[in-house]
C-alpha cells in the first residue's frame, strides 16, 4: 500500500502526500523497535509465601517490577491475572512510565472463598508507543498455584466401621494378625507355613510348634469419591460435588484424627494435571490471546483414578486435603466400572466409605463384587433422597448400609448413626 501511494504521489506530483507518507512510514517503524525493546528490560518477581489456605482465610501478594534497560519507557500496563473465583482487594493492575532502574510495585490480597487449585500469575505487561500504532503484549515468571483445601465438618463419636473395631485392639474373631506380637505357641498342624515354626519350643518339646500371634486389626477407611460428571447432571451440580468433596474431607480428616489409616480414590480430574509449572513467557498480538495462552489448561489427558493411599499419619491426611482441593468433576468413567477394575489393588483391612449422587446398576454390581471379596463397605448418597430411596434396599440386601447425605449437618448426624 505504501508503495503504491508512493508511486501515485510521484506520477500525480503531489509532493504532501509524499512528505506525509515519509512521515507515517518513520512513526511506524519508531514505533515497532519502542515497543520491541520497551519491555526487553523489564523484570518481576512475586513473592507469596502461601501454598495452602483454609476457606475464609485471606492471602498476601506483592509483585516488584523493575525496569534494567537504558532507555525510558513511556508507559506500560502491568496486571497479574488472578483467578476469578476469589475475592481481591487492592491493586493487581497499574499504568504508569518507567524510567532506568525504576521500580514498580503491586499489592493485593486473595480471599479464599472457594475450594480449589487456583492459578496466581502470570503477570501481563503491555506497552507501546505514545500514539497507540503499535501495542505489544508478554507475560513471564512462573504462576503461583495456591491449594484451599475444602471445609471439614467435626464428626463427633463417628465410628467408621462398627463390625470391626476401632484403632489397634483386641479382637474376638480372628482377622489379621500382628507378627510382631507373640501371643504362644501350638503343635503343629498339618498346613502351616515354615516360617511360622518357632524352633526353640520344637527343640525343646521334641514336637514341632506353630507361633500363634496377637490378632490385631489397624481399622481405618478408603474413601471413595465418585466425581463422574453425567452422575451429577440430575440437578445442582456444582451445590451437590462441593458437598460430596466436603464428605470427603471430613471423613479422612476424623479417621486420621482418630490415629487410623486413611485414603482416597476417585474417578475425577486432577486440577494439577492441568497446570503449567514451566516457565511461562510468551508474546501476543492481542490481550485476549495472551490471558488465553497464560491460563492454566482446560483439558487433561489423564486415564488412571486419583488416589492417595492409605496410610498413617499427618501426612498422608495433608496429602488427601489437597487431594479433596484439586479434584474436579470428569466425563473419565463411572465408578461402578472403576471399583471393578481396581478393588483388586485395594487393602481389605479398611472400611470402604463411598460417597456417590446415584447408585446404578454398574455402582451396585461392584459394591456387591467387593461385598463378597471381603470389603467392608458403606454408601452414602449425596443429595439425591429419590435415588438413596430406590437403592436402599438393594445394598441391604447385598449387606451394605446406605446412607442419605443432603446437607453438610447431616455429617455431624452420622455420630448418632455410626456405620
Amino acid at each position: 500500500m505504501a508503495a503504491i501511494v508512493l508511486a501515485l504521489s510521484y506520477v500525480l506530483r503531489i509532493g504532501f502526500f509524499t512528505y506525509a507518507l515519509y512521515v507515517v512510514l518513520a512513526l511506524l517503524v519508531m514505533s515497532a523497535l519502542i515497543s520491541r525493546h520497551g519491555l526487553a528490560g523489564i523484570t518481576h518477581k512475586r513473592y507469596c509465601a502461601v501454598q495452602r489456605a483454609r476457606l475464609g482465610e485471606s492471602v498476601d501478594v506483592r509483585i516488584e517490577i523493575r525496569h534494567e534497560g537504558r532507555w525510558p519507557v513511556p508507559w506500560v500496563l502491568v496486571e497479574d491475572l488472578v483467578p476469578a473465583a476469589l475475592g481481591r482487594a487492592g491493586e493487581v493492575a497499574r499504568v504508569a512510565a518507567l524510567w532506568p532502574k525504576q521500580t514498580l510495585g503491586l499489592r493485593y490480597s486473595l480471599r479464599c472463598d472457594r475450594r480449589g487449585y487456583h492459578q496466581i500469575g502470570p503477570l501481563l505487561l503491555e506497552t507501546g508507543d505514545l500514539f497507540g500504532l503499535v501495542r505489544r503484549f508478554e507475560a513471564g515468571e512462573r504462576a503461583h498455584y495456591l491449594i484451599v483445601h475444602p471445609e471439614v465438618v467435626p464428626i463427633g463419636g463417628y465410628d467408621v466401621a462398627s463390625p470391626r473395631p476401632i484403632g489397634e485392639v483386641r479382637v474376638q474373631r480372628r482377622g489379621f494378625e500382628d507378627p510382631s506380637r507373640l501371643r504362644g505357641v501350638r503343635d503343629y498342624q498339618p498346613g502351616d507355613k515354615l516360617s511360622r515354626i518357632h524352633w526353640r519350643s520344637s527343640a525343646r518339646t521334641g514336637r514341632l510348634q506353630t507361633k500363634i500371634y496377637e490378632p490385631t486389626v489397624m481399622i481405618g477407611a478408603l474413601v471413595v469419591l465418585d466425581m463422574f460428571a453425567p452422575a451429577y447432571e440430575e440437578h445442582a451440580a456444582d451445590e451437590r460435588s462441593e458437598l460430596a468433596v466436603t464428605a470427603a474431607a471430613s471423613l479422612a480428616t476424623y479417621v486420621s484424627h482418630g490415629g487410623q489409616r486413611a485414603g482416597f480414590l476417585s474417578n475425577g480430574r486432577d486440577a494439577a494435571d492441568r497446570a503449567r509449572y514451566d516457565d511461562i513467557e510468551l508474546q501476543a498480538a492481542t490481550r485476549w490471546q495472551a490471558e488465553r495462552m497464560a491460563q492454566m489448561r482446560e483439558h487433561s489427558d489423564r486415564l488412571r483414578p486419583f488416589e492417595v493411599t492409605v496410610g498413617p499419619g499427618p501426612t498422608t491426611l495433608q496429602r488427601i486435603l489437597d487431594a479433596t482441593a484439586r479434584v474436579e468433576l470428569s466425563d473419565f468413567q463411572p465408578l461402578g466400572r472403576m471399583l471393578l477394575r481396581e478393588y483388586p489393588r485395594l487393602a481389605r483391612d479398611v472400611s470402604i466409605l463411598v460417597l456417590t449422587p446415584r447408585v446404578d446398576q454398574a455402582l451396585l454390581e461392584a459394591v456387591a463384587a467387593m461385598r463378597k471379596s471381603g470389603f467392608v463397605m458403606s454408601v452414602l448418597v449425596v443429595g439425591n433422597s429419590a435415588g438413596y430411596a430406590a437403592a436402599r434396599g438393594k445394598l441391604l440386601a447385598e449387606g451394605v448400609p446406605a446412607y442419605d447425605l443432603l446437607a453438610k449437618h447431616h455429617l455431624r448426624e452420622l455420630a448418632a448413626v455410626r456405620l
